[in-house]
């Protein structure tokens, strides 16, 4: 097998690990699940409270930082994309010497 081929396999098996894990990351974004290792001892039900008072449902309802997390996501994913392809792409064409540096920045959006 020639490195050419090896490398579209590793570019096909890392994009499906990262629409995996992208797919895992929107699920827990959206519905926002409770901590599984048991150190969150709140129910859903319990309202905030700190020295300032309790909150109310309405109150609760009413902050949501969902946007503010889909913004990340979609921008860390543009990120991770644009560095892969610009990766991939010198990698194939071979323009400079070095195409370290490109899968380095590949690692760093990961």
């Amino acid at each position: 097998m020639e490195i050419q081929s090896l490398f579209y396999v590793f570019i096909g098996v890392f994009g499906v690990c990262v629409l995996i894990s992208t797919a895992h990351i929107i699920k827990l974004t959206i519905t926002r699940q409770p901590n599984r290792h048991g150190f969150d001892n709140r129910s859903k039900n319990d309202l905030y409270e700190d020295a300032d008072g309790t909150a109310t449902e309405a109150s609760m309802k009413a902050f949501s930082d969902l946007m503010p997390r889909i913004f990340i996501i979609l921008g860390t994913l543009i990120g991770i994309i644009a560095s892969t392809l610009s990766a991939a792409v010198r990698t194939v064409e071979k323009a400079d010497h070095s195409i370290i540096v490109p899968w380095v920045l590949v690692a760093q959006w990961v």
